[in-house]
């Protein structure tokens, strides 16, 4: 921790993302990047906007102390096993963690907290949240798809002028509605099981699709 003097008073910051409790980064992440002295009142207990507004030179100055928490750590530690996104997370789990994610893209280290709390690990909120940002990346690594709404095949002038760009804006819900429909269950039902086994299903059904319809093009060919 270290102490600043901030408008005659002093109040104590942590330096570290070891320092900063639970609750606080529960808060932090409820927060937005220009909301400076609301993360500053969060942190070290100066008075937040709700209270009174301080000129920005003296706030930015004080923010540089605590700026560490728009970063992820540079260490963590190593108390729990590598955590499981494949089989241990559900896809329902996934998409909330991938959307913490994106809100905080530029900010990780305030999706620590959210991330851990979807596994109910807001205690351990620093080396969950790290373990699973790296297992996140990891799974996507491995299954090489960065973006659900992305699709290989660029949509015809047709399916522009219907529409399609309206149907891509329900995002995943398309991939779910179809292992859905093959196996005889509601979207919903699809969701909570593990993202790798939903995964593998979507590949499997798009690599198919694509190897059905190459082959019919060069059996037709062919004569």
């Amino acid at each position: 921790m270290v102490t600043i003097y901030f408008g005659g008073f002093k109040f104590k910051f942590p330096v570290e993302w070891q320092e900063v409790k639970p609750e606080q980064a529960k808060r932090l992440s409820e927060t937005r990047p220009e909301q400076i002295q609301d993360r500053l009142a969060i942190l070290g207990g100066i008075p937040s906007t709700k209270y009174a507004k301080f000129d920005a030179p003296p706030l930015l100055a004080a923010y540089e102390v605590v700026s560490f928490i728009e970063e992820l750590p540079d260490l963590v530690p190593d108390t729990i096993e590598p955590v499981d996104i494949e089989n241990g997370w559900s896809f329902l789990e996934f998409e909330t963690a991938r959307k913490i994610i994106l809100k905080h893209k530029d900010e990780l280290g305030l999706a620590l907290y959210p991330v851990a709390a979807i596994k109910g690990q807001e205690a351990n909120f620093i080396e969950y949240g790290a373990k699973a940002l790296d297992a996140m990346n990891a799974f996507l690594e491995q299954y090489k798809i960065f973006d659900l709404d992305e699709d290989d095949d660029e949509p015809s002038a047709l399916e522009e002028a219907a529409g399609i760009n309206r149907l891509k804006a329900f995002g995943p819900y398309s991939l779910l509605e179809a292992i859905a429909a093959k196996f005889g269950k509601y979207p919903a039902e699809i969701e909570k099981q593990p993202v790798g086994w939903v995964y593998t299903q979507y590949h499997y059904d798009k690599e198919l699709g694509r190897f059905q319809n190459n082959y019919a093009k060069l059996k037709g060919a062919g004569g």
